[in-house]
């Protein structure tokens, strides 16, 4: 394996993570592609689903997913639901109870 001289490395730029690290991550860590394409990130991965994105110079990005339903984000681009919901939150104190004594019993 040829190594790079000490004086030819590349430097990293102040305030940046050293080259091949993400920002947070202690240590590259190297993983191999196995013949069938697979590649095992079980002492890395923190969460159990993730949007690849492959980018034309050949480096694969990982980024933390999460999927939600149909419902649940067309509630979510619902604007004036949300303001409410966030209003709500912000001043519990107008808050009031449903009387629910007569409500059908299932």
């Amino acid at each position: 394996m040829y190594k790079i001289p000490l004086n030819l490395r590349a430097k990293p730029l102040h305030g940046l993570s050293p080259p091949g690290t993400i920002s947070g991550m202690s240590e590259p860590v190297v993983v191999t592609v196995q013949a069938r394409g697979r590649v095992n990130l079980g002492q890395i991965a923190t969460f159990s689903q993730y949007i690849v994105h492959s980018q034309a110079d050949g480096t694969i990005v990982l980024e933390p997913a999460t999927v939600i339903s149909l419902t649940e984000q067309k509630l979510m681009i619902d604007t004036a639901l949300m303001t409410s919901i966030a209003e709500s939150r912000a001043h519990p104190e107008r808050l009031t109870t449903r009387d629910r004594s007569n409500s059908p019993r299932v």
